[in-house]
């Protein structure tokens, strides 16, 4: 039997009570719309998408509370195992034993505890986009999408909650965050679904690495946490590098040879900014597997930069969308097991030679080659 909870909005004073009221019924609308999107797809058999749709915490029935401004609208929602992605892994306190972490017996300063795998975390960034790809081919955006908006439960279950900021490509964005939003997102702006794929790039190092990335790549604590809020828009780092010189370039690629890592080689195509923005990640990737030892391998940490690279383009008419990232992070997760013997793509599968997804995933090593590497290292 589904359990199901209540969900109280504020409603302090006669101004308050008119908003909750309106506020809940515009969500119930929309989850009525994302349970027509899910019959729509079992009627096209997208079953991926349909069951992605269901990891949506979709209010199923309005009830009336009186109260004394009149009758208050409280939304019957399905209750979502978990925790938030935010609490999960950034934590309440440092002695929360059940925060994803850093892996391995090594601790730094200002990291916690270790409990989960990389095949659970990719599974985690897996299910975030399958929902947001879900969510964008049914006509609608999510916006507002960052880790306190998802639920993450023992088992890796995902599920997004908070459907209030969901808006239909074309209208008018009303809600969002700062911090995790594009250049594009503003008050009174059109949605458009390529503004998932770059929050959802913002948030993914910190479930990829656990709460080690935020030493490195920064992340909004919440104030209630105990931290002190830090005002940092990624979008404004990533636009300063539209600009990016030859001089520029050359600065950053200095930090890897000052701190001891090999410099980044990057296809003739890349653009100065997107090689500024490939660095903003890779360098940190790696500083991180310095600090804490072996996560990924460097191919994998090679995509991963990539597919942040990519997911962060200033421009959404050029950005990938979340199918391509979709993909990547399957292949990737399919084949955790063979990485060592250099298989990053699972046959069946299908890779169109040339296609954004065959650009970010690394090539797979045949057996020939791997006898010719392993005859080269004896």
């Amino acid at each position: 039997m589904e359990k199901y909870v209540i969900k109280i909005p504020h409603a302090r004073n006669y101004d308050e009570f008119i908003k909750a009221n309106k506020e809940a019924e515009e969500e119930f609308l929309k989850a009525e719309t994302i349970r027509e999107i899910i019959m729509n797809y079992i009627y096209d058999y997208y079953f991926s998408g349909a069951q992605a749709l269901e990891n949506v915490a979709a209010p199923v029935k309005i009830v009336k509370k009186k109260i004394k401004y009149g009758e208050l609208n409280e939304l019957i929602m399905p209750k979502v195992e978990g925790r938030d992605g935010d609490d999960l892994i950034f934590g309440i306190s440092k002695n929360n034993s059940s925060n994803i972490g850093i892996y391995g017996n090594k601790l730094c300063d200002g990291c916690f505890t270790t409990i989960t795998s990389r095949s659970m975390v990719l599974s985690i960034s897996l299910q975030k986009a399958m929902i947001l790809r879900a969510l964008n081919d049914g006509g609608y955006a999510n916006i507002d999408t960052k880790l306190k908006n998802i639920m993450i439960s023992k088992e890796g279950i995902v599920s997004m909650i908070d459907i209030g900021s969901i808006v239909k490509h074309g209208d008018i964005i009303r809600v969002y965050t700062s911090y995790t939003a594009p250049p594009e997102v503003d008050f009174g702006k059109k949605a458009n679904p390529k503004s998932d794929v770059f929050s959802d790039a913002i948030d993914r190092p910190y479930i990829l690495f656990g709460n080690i990335a935020e030493k490195y790549i920064p992340h909004i604590f919440k104030k209630k946490y105990g931290y002190k809020e830090k005002n940092i828009c990624m979008k404004d780092i990533i636009k300063s590098y539209e600009n990016a010189s030859h001089f520029d370039i050359q600065t950053k690629k200095n930090e890897y040879r000052i701190i001891g890592f090999e410099e980044p080689i990057f296809p003739e195509y890349f653009t100065n900014s997107q090689k500024m923005r490939y660095m903003l990640y890779h360098l940190e990737f790696l500083k991180i597997q310095r600090d804490v030892g072996e996560i990924y391998p460097i191919k994998v940490l090679d995509t991963f930069a990539k597919l942040q690279m990519f997911s962060t383009e200033p421009n959404p008419k050029i950005r990938i969308d979340e199918e391509i990232v979709e993909y990547v992070l399957l292949h990737l997760m399919l084949s955790i097991d063979n990485w060592r013997k250099g298989v990053y793509r699972i046959e069946g599968i299908k890779i169109v030679p040339g296609s954004m997804i065959d650009e970010i995933l690394p090539k797979n090593i045949n057996n020939h080659k791997i006898n010719e590497l392993q005859a080269q290292k004896n």
